[in-house]
Parts: structure tokens; sequence; C-alpha cells
């Protein structure tokens, strides 16, 4: 059994009804991550819906080409582009798109 602490909950929230026409989804990820409340666009979780989309058979094919929308509730608008198809033993996920660019940074060694 593992404990969470509040920090470590988050929670990825989906649904067919959507801002922009011509998107499917609309998806929010909520939660004091890193002191975020909100995420306005998470490739790596859309990744992971896109596997689950087709694994489930959510629109009733073994394949997804679909447009995400998230982030509109908070101002940063952001359109990611889930592809998925389902092989023999793996499924292929693709993630891309365009989003809302908030700030830039550099690391030192």
């Amino acid at each position: 059994m593992r404990f969470y602490r509040d920090e470590d909950l988050v929670f990825f929230v989906f649904g067919p009804e959507t801002y922009a026409k011509g998107n499917h989804l609309n998806v929010r990820v909520l939660g004091p991550v890193n002191t975020i409340p909100e995420d306005t666009a998470t490739g790596s979780g859309n990744g992971c819906l896109a596997a689950y989309l087709v694994k489930q058979r959510y629109y009733g094919k073994d394949e997804i080409d679909i447009r995400v929308e998230q982030g509109y509730e908070i101002d940063g608008r952001s359109l990611l582009l889930l592809r998925a198809k389902k092989n023999p033993g793996w499924l292929d996920v693709d993630v891309g798109g365009r989003v809302q660019f908030v700030a830039r940074g550099e690391f030192e060694k």
C-alpha cells in the first residue's frame, strides 16, 4: 500500500464538450504539483490519454487522430494533436501540437 501526500495528487480529466469546433476533447490537469495548480498543456498526460482511448476503444476503433484542447479555463489555450494505433503487442502513440509560449530559460553549469 502506498500513501500519498496532498501535494502528490494530480487529476487528469477529459470530456467531449469543447470550446472550439473541430476539437474532439477538452482536458484539464489539476493538482498542486510543483505549486502549479493547473497545467496549460501536458504532453505526457495526453500521450497516456491517447493510449487509453485506443485501448478502451473510446471511439469504437483501434486508432485515433484527434485534436485535444487544454488550458482554456486559465487563459492558456493549447492544442494538442493525438494519434495512436493499436498493433499486435503494442500501441503507437504520437503527441504534437501548438501551445502558447509563456517563458524561456537556461540551465547554468
